[in-house]
């Protein structure tokens, strides 16, 4: 009757145990989804397919930079979807001076590729989040595009500094992609992109006032134009 007694305390305190460390364990998973943010993108619940735009006008602000120089550009795009996601998009781009170039106009030609939009979702067990749960409800829109881009350079004066580019070729042909996040509101949105180009011909070189320098004539290939602007579809 003893060792019976015994045997119940022992299986009474093994279970206490076993229950204590279960419930510290389930607070702190529960303390941890509290104060733990998890952003997932999931596509628009009332996105409806006869709702789309085919159609977009883009007016842009960035900056363009070579190497170590940069300067100012602005750009009008326009945009035709043939598809919901697969479309067309052209314009005109002004860059300011750079270097001994005056100013410079490019016409792109690029395919597009954009998402459905889609929204955010915010999973948090504070209030002092309701500023993200506001932004989940406002759409997203990714857009990806490539192709070419073909131009005019306008020299201003013969290279004076070192390490300057100097126009070399008047003619510009340089491969090109962006991409656009979109933030809209109905039919008006709010974007950030960021373009790349290749340029195809040797339109930058570099000045150097020893000609034997390694670097004098060097030509640059690669520019990056991050910029922001306003897209309205229709």
């Amino acid at each position: 009757m003893k060792r019976n007694f015994l045997l119940t305390i022992l299986l009474c305190c093994i279970t206490a145990s076993l229950s204590a460390q279960t419930l510290r364990e389930e607070i702190q998973k529960q303390k941890e989804r509290e104060n733990s943010r998890s952003l997932q993108f999931t596509e628009q619940k009332d996105y409806d397919q006869n709702d789309v735009y085919f159609n977009e006008i883009s007016i842009k602000y960035g900056t363009f930079h070579l190497e170590k120089q940069e300067t100012e550009l602005y750009e009008l795009t326009a945009a035709r979807y043939f598809t919901p996601n697969w479309g067309a998009k052209t314009g005109i781009t002004q860059i300011k001076s750079i270097g001994n170039m005056r100013q410079a106009w490019q016409l792109p030609l690029m395919v597009s590729l954009r998402s459905t939009p889609f929204s955010t979702k915010v999973e948090t067990g504070r209030l002092s989040d309701l500023l993200w749960s506001i932004f989940s409800a406002i759409p997203l829109q990714i857009d990806v595009s490539a192709g070419v881009a073909m131009g005019c350079l306008t020299p201003d004066y013969e290279p004076r500094s070192e390490e300057q580019y100097y126009l070399n070729n008047r003619f510009m042909a340089s491969l090109r992609t962006d991409a656009t996040l979109t933030l809209y509101i109905w039919r008006i949105g709010l974007n950030a992109a960021v373009s790349g180009q290749y340029f195809l011909t040797p339109n930058f070189k570099k000045y150097q006032p020893n000609i034997y320098n390694p670097d004098h004539d060097k030509v640059a290939r690669g520019i990056f134009s991050p910029s922001i602007g306003i897209v309205y579809r229709f």
